[in-house]
């Protein structure tokens, strides 16, 4: 992953450290297209860049702190550390969610939940919902948004989710939740 040049310099090439990190994920970890994706992921989070910057860039080259920061998040990935708790956030219901430890990873399968509370919450009627456990926000937050005119009450024990839930409804600017 990192060649050594005459004057001592390194030169971290991004198409050969996808390579280099798709292969280790998937020898340790996940399957080959989730390995790929996976390192896409990384690589994008450590250089706050899109996916097509990734793709048209492939022969440039990283600095030293960028594969330093990029090999720490790989090897924590590689450790078993869901990705979303790596990156920081997860995306839920259209809704880019900041996730931590403290709180649970939104899953797919619980966007079939929001579908149906969605689908029996009248679009035109001012209603209390509760979400108790709430965790990110993620099923308060998603009502909410398709569901201007409710006022959903997000309940949690823990104070740290319940900052994390908070935190997430002032980046959403999702004004019906409390």
């Amino acid at each position: 992953m990192i060649k050594k040049t005459s004057v001592k310099m390194y030169e971290i090439n991004v198409k050969a450290v996808l390579t280099q990190a798709a292969q280790q994920l998937q020898t340790h970890l996940v399957s080959s297209n989730s390995a790929s994706y996976e390192a896409q992921l990384l690589l994008k989070h450590v250089l706050a860049v899109n996916r097509a910057w990734i793709i048209a860039h492939a022969g440039d080259t990283l600095t030293l702190e960028q594969a330093a920061t990029f090999e720490t998040l790989l090897q924590r990935r590689i450790n078993g550390e869901p990705m979303a708790y790596i990156l920081g956030e997860r995306e839920f219901y259209g809704l880019n969610l900041k996730v931590s430890p403290d709180t649970l990873i939104p899953r797919p399968d619980t966007e079939t939940l929001v579908e149906a509370a969605l689908n029996t919450l009248p679009h035109d009627q001012k209603l209390a919902v509760l979400d108790l456990g709430t965790g990110t926000g993620a099923i308060a937050l998603a009502i909410a948004k398709h569901r201007p005119l409710s006022l959903v009450m997000a309940v949690d024990f823990s104070e740290n989710a319940l900052a994390i839930a908070q935190q997430n409804t002032q980046n959403l600017s999702i004004a019906n939740v409390t």
